[in-house]
């Protein structure tokens, strides 16, 4: 994974990060070594966010296993709190999974 610093995140295009990921998320996960978080679906009330190189990539195939919870509870924990509102937080696809990468579903309560 690049290094990229708070200030390098806010140069990029929004496009690329997408228009609802707040910067604070990037940063929080950058720091933590988690990935990097990319909307991939929204709608008003529910986003799929999918993390790149997670920290599970690369573990050995477990079927029908999702292992990233730490990562969906600390997701929801920075999401509410950035966005000051409850939102509910759950893993759909791991790597571990053999998924290609790891997705939560994120419900906006």
């Amino acid at each position: 994974m690049q290094e990229f610093t708070f200030e390098d995140m806010k140069q990029i295009k929004r496009e690329q990060l997408g228009d609802q990921v707040p910067l604070e998320l990037f940063q929080l996960f950058r720091d933590l070594r988690i990935g990097l978080p990319e909307i991939v679906h929204q709608e008003e009330r529910l986003l799929r966010v999918a993390i790149e190189d997670c920290f599970c990539k690369g573990l050995p195939v477990m079927e029908e296993k999702l292992v990233c919870d730490l990562e969906g509870a600390i997701m929801e924990g920075a999401l509410s709190r950035i966005l000051e509102r409850k939102v509910s937080v759950k893993e759909i696809r791991c790597n571990v999974n053999g998924d290609e990468r790891c997705e939560y579903e994120i419900r906006l309560l």
